[in-house]
Protein backbone atom coordinates (compact mmCIF):
# COMPACT_ATOMS: atom_id res chain seq x y z
CA UNK A 1 0.00 0.00 0.00
CA UNK A 2 2.74 2.48 0.91
CA UNK A 3 4.57 1.84 -2.35
CA UNK A 4 1.29 2.37 -4.23
CA UNK A 5 0.67 5.65 -2.40
CA UNK A 6 4.22 6.80 -3.12
CA UNK A 7 3.86 5.93 -6.79
CA UNK A 8 0.49 7.70 -7.06
CA UNK A 9 1.83 10.84 -5.38
CA UNK A 10 4.99 11.07 -7.46
CA UNK A 11 3.21 10.20 -10.72
CA UNK A 12 0.44 12.70 -9.99
CA UNK A 13 2.86 15.51 -9.20
CA UNK A 14 4.91 14.90 -12.33
CA UNK A 15 1.75 14.69 -14.46
CA UNK A 16 0.32 17.92 -13.06
CA UNK A 17 3.67 19.60 -13.46
CA UNK A 18 4.10 18.47 -17.06
CA UNK A 19 0.57 19.42 -18.06
CA UNK A 20 0.42 22.87 -16.48
CA UNK A 21 3.99 24.22 -16.62
CA UNK A 22 4.79 25.96 -19.88
CA UNK A 23 8.34 27.16 -20.46
CA UNK A 24 9.50 25.23 -17.40
CA UNK A 25 13.16 25.13 -16.50
CA UNK A 26 14.95 21.81 -16.16
CA UNK A 27 18.24 21.47 -14.33
CA UNK A 28 20.17 18.32 -13.49
CA UNK A 29 23.48 17.49 -11.89
CA UNK A 30 25.66 14.45 -11.27
CA UNK A 31 28.50 14.11 -8.81
CA UNK A 32 30.83 11.49 -7.40
CA UNK A 33 32.32 11.78 -3.92
CA UNK A 34 34.98 9.78 -2.12
CA UNK A 35 35.73 10.15 1.59
CA UNK A 36 37.53 8.45 4.44
CA UNK A 37 38.06 8.89 8.15
CA UNK A 38 37.91 7.41 11.65
CA UNK A 39 34.98 6.81 13.97
CA UNK A 40 34.45 5.34 17.43
CA UNK A 41 30.80 4.53 16.70
CA UNK A 42 29.29 3.43 13.39
CA UNK A 43 26.17 5.48 14.27
CA UNK A 44 28.15 8.62 13.37
CA UNK A 45 28.99 7.35 9.88
CA UNK A 46 26.83 8.73 7.06
CA UNK A 47 23.76 6.63 6.18
CA UNK A 48 24.72 3.80 8.57
CA UNK A 49 21.98 3.02 11.15
CA UNK A 50 24.13 0.60 13.18
CA UNK A 51 25.08 1.33 16.78
CA UNK A 52 28.51 -0.25 17.29
CA UNK A 53 31.02 1.10 19.83
CA UNK A 54 33.17 -2.03 19.92
CA UNK A 55 36.27 -0.37 18.48
CA UNK A 56 37.55 2.73 16.74
CA UNK A 57 37.56 2.03 13.03
CA UNK A 58 38.74 3.65 9.86
CA UNK A 59 36.28 3.78 7.00
CA UNK A 60 36.11 4.75 3.35
CA UNK A 61 33.09 5.51 1.20
CA UNK A 62 32.16 6.06 -2.43
CA UNK A 63 29.06 8.21 -2.98
CA UNK A 64 27.45 8.81 -6.40
CA UNK A 65 24.54 11.25 -6.47
CA UNK A 66 22.18 12.82 -8.99
CA UNK A 67 19.46 15.47 -8.86
CA UNK A 68 16.86 16.89 -11.22
CA UNK A 69 14.95 20.16 -10.76
CA UNK A 70 11.84 21.10 -12.73
CA UNK A 71 10.60 24.63 -12.08
CA UNK A 72 8.09 27.02 -13.60
CA UNK A 73 4.96 29.06 -12.92
CA UNK A 74 5.34 29.14 -9.14
CA UNK A 75 5.94 25.42 -8.69
CA UNK A 76 8.99 23.21 -8.53
CA UNK A 77 9.82 19.52 -8.27
CA UNK A 78 13.23 18.49 -6.94
CA UNK A 79 14.22 14.82 -7.22
CA UNK A 80 17.42 13.43 -5.68
CA UNK A 81 19.14 10.05 -5.52
CA UNK A 82 22.27 9.07 -3.62
CA UNK A 83 24.20 5.82 -3.39
CA UNK A 84 26.59 4.88 -0.60
CA UNK A 85 29.16 2.07 -0.58
CA UNK A 86 31.21 1.91 2.61
CA UNK A 87 34.06 -0.25 3.83
CA UNK A 88 34.91 -0.39 7.53
CA UNK A 89 38.26 -1.72 8.71
CA UNK A 90 38.56 -5.08 10.41
CA UNK A 91 36.29 -8.04 9.82
CA UNK A 92 33.17 -5.95 9.47
CA UNK A 93 31.13 -6.38 6.28
CA UNK A 94 30.68 -3.79 3.56
CA UNK A 95 27.68 -1.49 3.87
CA UNK A 96 25.58 -0.40 0.93
CA UNK A 97 22.77 2.16 0.96
CA UNK A 98 20.60 4.09 -1.47
CA UNK A 99 18.43 7.15 -0.92
CA UNK A 100 15.68 8.45 -3.21
CA UNK A 101 13.67 11.57 -2.38
CA UNK A 102 11.46 14.17 -4.03
CA UNK A 103 10.09 17.53 -2.88
CA UNK A 104 7.22 19.30 -4.63
CA UNK A 105 6.45 22.98 -3.92
CA UNK A 106 3.51 25.05 -5.11
CA UNK A 107 3.25 28.76 -4.40
CA UNK A 108 -0.26 29.61 -3.20
CA UNK A 109 0.35 33.27 -2.39
CA UNK A 110 3.56 35.34 -2.34
CA UNK A 111 3.96 34.38 1.33
CA UNK A 112 2.52 30.85 1.40
CA UNK A 113 3.54 27.62 -0.33
CA UNK A 114 2.39 24.00 -0.19
CA UNK A 115 5.06 21.30 0.07
CA UNK A 116 4.87 17.51 -0.38
CA UNK A 117 7.74 15.12 0.32
CA UNK A 118 8.27 11.46 -0.43
CA UNK A 119 11.15 9.06 -0.57
CA UNK A 120 12.78 5.78 0.29
CA UNK A 121 16.03 4.67 1.91
CA UNK A 122 17.52 1.17 1.60
CA UNK A 123 20.41 -0.20 3.64
CA UNK A 124 22.06 -3.61 3.62
CA UNK A 125 25.19 -5.49 4.65
CA UNK A 126 25.72 -7.85 1.66
CA UNK A 127 27.60 -10.46 3.65
CA UNK A 128 26.43 -14.05 4.05
CA UNK A 129 27.84 -14.36 7.56
CA UNK A 130 26.41 -11.04 8.83
CA UNK A 131 23.43 -10.11 6.69
CA UNK A 132 21.11 -7.29 7.68
CA UNK A 133 18.71 -5.15 5.68
CA UNK A 134 16.64 -2.12 6.58
CA UNK A 135 14.39 0.11 4.52
CA UNK A 136 12.40 3.29 5.08
CA UNK A 137 9.63 4.88 3.03
CA UNK A 138 7.96 8.16 3.90
CA UNK A 139 5.20 10.50 2.75
CA UNK A 140 4.81 13.98 4.21
CA UNK A 141 2.94 17.19 3.40
CA UNK A 142 3.00 20.66 4.88
CA UNK A 143 3.13 24.40 4.40
CA UNK A 144 5.86 27.04 4.15
CA UNK A 145 5.15 30.57 5.37
CA UNK A 146 7.57 33.22 4.10
CA UNK A 147 7.49 35.69 6.98
CA UNK A 148 9.91 37.96 5.14
CA UNK A 149 11.97 37.39 1.98
CA UNK A 150 14.74 36.15 4.30
CA UNK A 151 12.77 34.16 6.89
CA UNK A 152 10.37 31.25 6.58
CA UNK A 153 8.48 28.90 8.93
CA UNK A 154 7.67 25.30 7.99
CA UNK A 155 5.20 22.78 9.37
CA UNK A 156 4.65 19.26 8.03
CA UNK A 157 3.33 15.87 9.02
CA UNK A 158 3.13 12.38 7.61
CA UNK A 159 3.94 8.71 7.96
CA UNK A 160 7.10 6.62 7.82
CA UNK A 161 7.18 2.88 7.21
CA UNK A 162 10.20 0.99 8.49
CA UNK A 163 11.17 -2.57 7.67
CA UNK A 164 14.14 -4.57 8.92
CA UNK A 165 15.36 -8.11 9.51
CA UNK A 166 14.91 -9.54 13.00
CA UNK A 167 18.30 -10.25 14.59
CA UNK A 168 16.90 -13.37 16.24
CA UNK A 169 14.70 -15.02 13.62
CA UNK A 170 15.90 -13.36 10.43
CA UNK A 171 12.26 -12.73 9.54
CA UNK A 172 11.27 -9.30 8.17
CA UNK A 173 9.60 -6.91 10.62
CA UNK A 174 7.58 -3.85 9.60
CA UNK A 175 6.37 -0.91 11.66
CA UNK A 176 4.76 2.46 10.93
CA UNK A 177 4.99 5.70 12.85
CA UNK A 178 3.37 9.07 12.29
CA UNK A 179 5.23 12.27 13.07
CA UNK A 180 5.16 16.03 12.67
CA UNK A 181 7.93 18.51 12.03
CA UNK A 182 8.57 22.23 12.58
CA UNK A 183 11.28 24.29 10.95
CA UNK A 184 12.49 27.88 10.99
CA UNK A 185 15.04 29.35 8.58
CA UNK A 186 16.46 32.86 8.67
CA UNK A 187 19.14 34.73 6.74
CA UNK A 188 20.33 37.59 9.01
CA UNK A 189 22.88 38.61 6.38
CA UNK A 190 24.07 37.84 2.89
CA UNK A 191 26.61 35.31 4.20
CA UNK A 192 24.81 33.88 7.26
CA UNK A 193 22.11 31.22 7.46
CA UNK A 194 20.35 30.04 10.64
CA UNK A 195 18.03 27.03 10.81
CA UNK A 196 16.21 25.16 13.59
CA UNK A 197 14.25 21.88 13.25
CA UNK A 198 12.09 19.80 15.58
CA UNK A 199 10.44 16.41 14.94
CA UNK A 200 8.29 14.27 17.21
CA UNK A 201 5.63 11.57 17.07
CA UNK A 202 1.95 12.34 16.59
CA UNK A 203 1.21 9.54 19.08
CA UNK A 204 2.41 11.70 21.95
CA UNK A 205 1.97 15.19 20.54
CA UNK A 206 1.01 16.48 24.01
CA UNK A 207 4.14 14.95 25.55
CA UNK A 208 6.99 15.33 23.00
CA UNK A 209 9.55 14.48 25.71
CA UNK A 210 8.84 10.79 25.09
CA UNK A 211 10.77 11.02 21.86
CA UNK A 212 11.99 13.79 19.58
CA UNK A 213 14.76 15.05 17.35
CA UNK A 214 15.90 18.67 17.46
CA UNK A 215 18.76 20.59 15.87
CA UNK A 216 20.11 24.10 15.35
CA UNK A 217 22.38 24.91 12.42
CA UNK A 218 24.52 27.93 11.61
CA UNK A 219 26.09 28.30 8.16
CA UNK A 220 28.67 30.85 7.09
CA UNK A 221 29.38 31.49 3.41
CA UNK A 222 32.88 32.89 2.95
CA UNK A 223 34.90 34.04 -0.01
CA UNK A 224 36.11 31.68 -2.71
CA UNK A 225 33.13 29.40 -2.15
CA UNK A 226 34.16 28.23 1.34
CA UNK A 227 31.13 27.12 3.38
CA UNK A 228 31.28 26.27 7.11
CA UNK A 229 28.32 24.67 8.91
CA UNK A 230 27.97 24.06 12.63
CA UNK A 231 25.06 21.89 13.76
CA UNK A 232 24.18 20.81 17.27
CA UNK A 233 21.17 18.87 18.43
CA UNK A 234 19.45 16.70 21.00
CA UNK A 235 17.72 13.40 20.30
CA UNK A 236 15.62 11.56 22.87
CA UNK A 237 14.09 8.12 22.50
CA UNK A 238 11.93 6.04 24.81
CA UNK A 239 11.98 2.24 24.56
CA UNK A 240 9.47 0.06 26.42
CA UNK A 241 10.30 -3.56 27.18
CA UNK A 242 7.43 -5.84 28.11
CA UNK A 243 7.01 -9.55 28.83
CA UNK A 244 8.41 -11.85 31.47
CA UNK A 245 12.12 -12.65 31.48
CA UNK A 246 13.45 -15.95 32.72
CA UNK A 247 15.54 -15.71 35.86
CA UNK A 248 19.22 -16.36 35.38
CA UNK A 249 19.38 -15.10 31.82
CA UNK A 250 23.01 -14.36 31.21
CA UNK A 251 23.23 -12.47 27.94
CA UNK A 252 21.27 -10.00 25.90
CA UNK A 253 21.15 -12.24 22.86
CA UNK A 254 19.30 -14.98 24.73
CA UNK A 255 16.41 -12.76 25.78
CA UNK A 256 13.81 -13.54 23.17
CA UNK A 257 10.99 -11.50 24.71
CA UNK A 258 12.76 -8.18 24.05
CA UNK A 259 12.23 -6.23 20.84
CA UNK A 260 14.70 -6.59 18.04
CA UNK A 261 17.50 -3.98 18.22
CA UNK A 262 16.35 -2.59 14.91
CA UNK A 263 13.09 -1.55 16.56
CA UNK A 264 14.64 1.31 18.48
CA UNK A 265 15.65 4.52 16.70
CA UNK A 266 19.20 4.29 17.92
CA UNK A 267 20.40 3.02 21.20
CA UNK A 268 18.39 1.38 23.92
CA UNK A 269 18.41 -2.23 22.80
CA UNK A 270 21.98 -1.87 21.54
CA UNK A 271 23.44 -0.05 24.49
CA UNK A 272 22.00 -1.89 27.50
CA UNK A 273 24.56 -4.12 29.16
CA UNK A 274 23.89 -7.84 29.58
CA UNK A 275 24.10 -7.65 33.38
CA UNK A 276 21.45 -4.93 33.44
CA UNK A 277 19.13 -7.06 31.36
CA UNK A 278 19.79 -10.00 33.63
CA UNK A 279 18.78 -7.90 36.63
CA UNK A 280 15.34 -7.51 35.06
CA UNK A 281 14.79 -11.27 34.86
CA UNK A 282 11.53 -12.46 36.39
CA UNK A 283 9.79 -9.09 36.14
CA UNK A 284 6.52 -9.11 34.22
CA UNK A 285 5.66 -5.42 34.12
CA UNK A 286 6.65 -3.11 31.30
CA UNK A 287 9.89 -1.19 31.73
CA UNK A 288 10.73 2.01 29.87
CA UNK A 289 14.22 3.37 29.30
CA UNK A 290 15.12 6.75 27.87
CA UNK A 291 18.16 7.50 25.75
CA UNK A 292 19.44 11.02 25.04
CA UNK A 293 21.97 11.83 22.36
CA UNK A 294 23.80 15.15 22.17
CA UNK A 295 25.41 15.47 18.76
CA UNK A 296 27.55 18.33 17.37
CA UNK A 297 28.98 18.40 13.84
CA UNK A 298 31.28 20.88 12.12
CA UNK A 299 31.41 20.64 8.32
CA UNK A 300 33.38 22.57 5.71
CA UNK A 301 33.52 22.51 1.92
CA UNK A 302 35.61 24.51 -0.52
CA UNK A 303 35.69 24.34 -4.33
CA UNK A 304 39.09 23.97 -5.97
CA UNK A 305 38.79 24.99 -9.58
CA UNK A 306 35.58 24.37 -11.49
CA UNK A 307 35.09 20.64 -10.96
CA UNK A 308 36.55 19.67 -7.57
CA UNK A 309 35.26 20.40 -4.07
CA UNK A 310 37.11 19.43 -0.89
CA UNK A 311 34.99 18.40 2.10
CA UNK A 312 35.63 17.67 5.76
CA UNK A 313 33.68 17.04 8.96
CA UNK A 314 34.20 16.52 12.70
CA UNK A 315 31.45 15.09 14.92
CA UNK A 316 31.07 14.48 18.63
CA UNK A 317 28.37 12.45 20.37
CA UNK A 318 27.40 12.12 24.04
CA UNK A 319 25.03 9.30 25.01
CA UNK A 320 23.02 9.32 28.24
CA UNK A 321 20.76 6.37 29.10
CA UNK A 322 18.58 5.26 32.00
CA UNK A 323 19.96 1.77 31.42
CA UNK A 324 23.55 2.90 31.87
CA UNK A 325 24.21 5.99 33.97
CA UNK A 326 27.69 6.53 32.54
CA UNK A 327 28.16 9.19 29.88
CA UNK A 328 29.45 7.60 26.69
CA UNK A 329 31.40 9.92 24.34
CA UNK A 330 32.05 9.15 20.67
CA UNK A 331 33.75 10.96 17.82
CA UNK A 332 34.12 10.90 14.06
CA UNK A 333 36.17 12.85 11.58
CA UNK A 334 36.47 12.52 7.83
CA UNK A 335 37.77 14.23 4.71
CA UNK A 336 36.91 13.77 1.09
CA UNK A 337 36.59 15.14 -2.41
CA UNK A 338 33.54 15.70 -4.61
CA UNK A 339 33.65 15.90 -8.40
CA UNK A 340 30.44 17.44 -9.77
CA UNK A 341 29.36 17.09 -13.38
CA UNK A 342 26.64 19.66 -13.96
CA UNK A 343 24.19 19.11 -16.77
CA UNK A 344 21.64 21.88 -17.16
CA UNK A 345 18.91 22.35 -19.72
CA UNK A 346 16.73 25.39 -20.23
CA UNK A 347 15.01 27.15 -23.05
CA UNK A 348 16.96 29.74 -25.01
CA UNK A 349 16.45 33.20 -23.56
CA UNK A 350 15.90 32.07 -19.93
CA UNK A 351 17.92 32.78 -16.80
CA UNK A 352 19.26 29.63 -15.17
CA UNK A 353 20.69 31.14 -11.99
CA UNK A 354 21.34 34.49 -10.30
CA UNK A 355 24.18 34.59 -7.74
CA UNK A 356 25.32 37.53 -5.63
CA UNK A 357 28.68 37.76 -3.85
CA UNK A 358 30.08 40.62 -1.77
CA UNK A 359 33.84 40.42 -2.27
CA UNK A 360 34.93 43.42 -0.20
CA UNK A 361 33.38 46.62 1.22
CA UNK A 362 31.41 48.47 -1.48
CA UNK A 363 31.98 45.71 -4.07
CA UNK A 364 29.12 43.34 -4.92
CA UNK A 365 29.47 40.88 -7.80
CA UNK A 366 26.46 39.54 -9.72
CA UNK A 367 26.90 36.39 -11.80
CA UNK A 368 24.06 35.01 -13.91
CA UNK A 369 23.77 31.96 -16.14
CA UNK A 370 21.81 32.77 -19.29
CA UNK A 371 21.34 30.72 -22.42
CA UNK A 372 21.32 32.98 -25.43
CA UNK A 373 23.26 35.68 -27.26
CA UNK A 374 21.34 38.74 -26.06
CA UNK A 375 22.95 41.69 -24.32
CA UNK A 376 22.07 41.73 -20.60
CA UNK A 377 21.64 44.73 -18.31
CA UNK A 378 20.71 45.22 -14.66
CA UNK A 379 18.77 48.13 -13.22
CA UNK A 380 17.39 48.80 -9.74
CA UNK A 381 17.46 50.91 -6.60
CA UNK A 382 21.19 51.45 -6.95
CA UNK A 383 20.88 53.42 -10.22
CA UNK A 384 17.37 54.86 -9.68
CA UNK A 385 15.97 52.34 -12.19
CA UNK A 386 17.57 54.15 -15.09
CA UNK A 387 17.52 52.35 -18.43
CA UNK A 388 19.09 50.74 -20.34
CA UNK A 389 20.83 49.86 -17.06
CA UNK A 390 24.31 48.62 -16.21
CA UNK A 391 25.67 46.13 -18.78
CA UNK A 392 26.76 42.62 -17.80
CA UNK A 393 29.91 41.24 -19.40
CA UNK A 394 29.98 37.74 -20.86
CA UNK A 395 32.77 35.81 -19.12
CA UNK A 396 32.18 32.28 -20.37
CA UNK A 397 29.68 29.92 -21.88
CA UNK A 398 26.21 31.07 -20.73
CA UNK A 399 27.83 33.10 -17.94
CA UNK A 400 27.54 36.89 -17.43
CA UNK A 401 29.07 39.04 -14.70
CA UNK A 402 29.06 42.62 -13.37
CA UNK A 403 30.67 44.33 -10.37
CA UNK A 404 28.62 47.00 -8.57
CA UNK A 405 29.68 49.52 -5.93
CA UNK A 406 27.02 49.04 -3.24
CA UNK A 407 26.90 49.84 0.45
CA UNK A 408 25.30 47.41 2.91
CA UNK A 409 21.53 47.31 2.60
CA UNK A 410 18.50 45.85 0.82
CA UNK A 411 18.16 46.35 -2.95
CA UNK A 412 15.53 45.55 -5.57
CA UNK A 413 16.50 44.97 -9.19
CA UNK A 414 15.51 43.63 -12.60
CA UNK A 415 17.56 42.03 -15.37
CA UNK A 416 16.89 43.12 -18.94
CA UNK A 417 17.83 41.55 -22.24
CA UNK A 418 18.07 43.58 -25.42
CA UNK A 419 17.81 42.27 -28.97
CA UNK A 420 17.95 44.90 -31.72
CA UNK A 421 17.48 47.56 -29.03
CA UNK A 422 14.16 45.98 -27.98
CA UNK A 423 14.17 45.61 -24.14
CA UNK A 424 12.54 42.66 -22.35
CA UNK A 425 12.38 41.93 -18.62
CA UNK A 426 13.70 38.46 -17.81
CA UNK A 427 11.86 36.18 -15.36
CA UNK A 428 14.06 35.37 -12.38
CA UNK A 429 14.67 31.70 -11.40
CA UNK A 430 12.43 30.20 -8.70
CA UNK A 431 15.19 30.05 -6.09
CA UNK A 432 15.78 33.82 -6.35
CA UNK A 433 14.34 36.01 -3.61
CA UNK A 434 11.68 38.25 -5.19
CA UNK A 435 9.05 40.83 -4.28
CA UNK A 436 6.08 42.17 -6.24
CA UNK A 437 6.88 45.14 -8.50
CA UNK A 438 3.31 46.45 -8.21
CA UNK A 439 2.55 45.84 -11.90
CA UNK A 440 1.94 42.09 -11.89
CA UNK A 441 5.63 41.17 -12.16
CA UNK A 442 8.46 40.47 -9.75
CA UNK A 443 11.58 42.38 -8.71
CA UNK A 444 14.64 40.54 -7.49
CA UNK A 445 15.61 41.35 -3.91
CA UNK A 446 19.03 41.00 -2.31
CA UNK A 447 20.53 41.88 1.06
CA UNK A 448 24.12 43.10 0.82
CA UNK A 449 26.03 42.63 4.06
CA UNK A 450 29.82 43.00 4.11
Amino acid sequence: MKRLLSGIMITGIITIFACTSHGQRIESSLSLSASGGYSSNTYLMPMVPDWDQSETSSFSALIPSASVLLAGEGRSLNMNSTGHIMHISGDRPYRAAALFSSVFRQRITPKLAFRALGGANFYTTPDEAVHYTRNLQWLRAGMEWFITPFAKFEVNGGSTWRGFDSMETGEPVSIRYDSYGLGLEYWPGFRWQLRADFYSSLDHITDPGKGFYSSVQVARYLRNGLVIRLQTGLEQYSTTFSGSLEAGTGSQASISTFPDPGYTPATSAYGMMAEQLTALAGQSESITFEDRLHRTTLQASRPIGNNITLTGSISGLLWFSDADYDVDPDFQFSAGVRVPISIQRSATGELRSVDWESTQPRDAVLTVRYRGDSRLYITGDFNNWEEPGIPLRKTGRDRYRVKLELTSGMYEYKIIKRDNDQPEWLDLPNQTSTVSDGFGGQNGRVLIDY
